[in-house]
């Protein structure tokens, strides 16, 4: 009679991989020139670490500044193609 191994649950460390691997990765399902801005060189993350942290930097917020539509900005005006030249 066969007999069951009791599998411990025993704390197996994920695999680590370095900026160059993830950025290569097709497997990460995100874009490589984000992860390869965001992840530092020479540290290594596993694959969920990776992915925690750019797709918290591709999700945040971002608050523009600048022009609050008061006024002439200064420029040249073409209303024809409705764009200013600075």
């Amino acid at each position: 009679m066969a007999t069951k191994k009791k599998t411990d649950s025993v704390d197996q460390a994920e695999p680590t991989f370095s900026k160059e691997q993830l950025v290569k990765s097709a497997t990460l399902g995100l874009p490589r020139d984000a992860v390869a801005a965001i992840l530092k060189d020479g540290q290594q993350y596993t694959r969920e670490q990776a992915i925690q942290l750019v797709t918290e930097f591709l999700e945040r917020k971002v608050y523009w500044k600048g022009y609050d539509g008061t006024g002439i900005p200064e420029g040249i005006l073409d209303q024809s193609l409705n764009r200013l030249y600075l």
